[in-house]
């Protein structure tokens, strides 16, 4: 091999090397963890301070957001829909089931409001993968059948009433 060719090939590797770099590293955005330093993206909240009601969000751009609880969660998610708040919509939102603390896909979740069982804020939306265990849990805990919500029913109205 020529001092040229070995020259050229030595760069070329070293640009493909870097650029694989470049590409893992951007990947790592992706699965980004909650750590002790991760604030919630609604309030300001640490997220990691609450494992039990975090919500985790895959964006749209690729990137991972964490809300502290379900209740910022669905409050981002409304004022989006909204037009209130210009942020990236949430492509996935994962919940934990309040029972097993499984994480759970939001959009299939079953939510209740207004019980005895407060999350990192307060009065919560509480998540559980089944209709049941919502039910169940709504009669042991001081609400009503009226306050469970799957997550396309969630407004910012019921937001709002199952604060007061």
């Amino acid at each position: 091999m020529h001092k040229n060719q070995k020259t050229l090939f030595i760069f070329t590797f070293s640009i493909i090397s870097i650029l694989f770099f470049i590409k893992c590293n951007g990947n790592s955005k992706k699965t980004k963890e909650n750590t002790a330093d991760t604030k919630c993206q609604h309030c300001g909240m640490f997220s990691e301070k609450y494992p039990k009601w975090h919500v985790k969000m895959e964006m749209e751009d690729k990137t991972t957001k964490w809300t502290c609880s379900p209740r910022c969660m669905l409050l981002i998610v409304q004022n989006h829909k909204k037009g209130t708040k210009k942020i990236i919509q949430p492509k996935e939102i994962w919940v934990k089931d309040y029972y097993t603390l499984k994480e759970i896909d939001a959009k299939k979740a079953f939510f209740v409001s207004k019980s005895d069982v407060f999350g990192a804020m307060g009065a919560d939306f509480v998540p559980f993968s089944s209709e049941k265990s919502a039910q169940d849990f709504a009669k042991e805990h001081k609400s009503s059948q009226e306050n469970i919500f799957t997550f396309d029913q969630i407004t910012l109205e019921i937001i709002k009433k199952a604060l007061e």
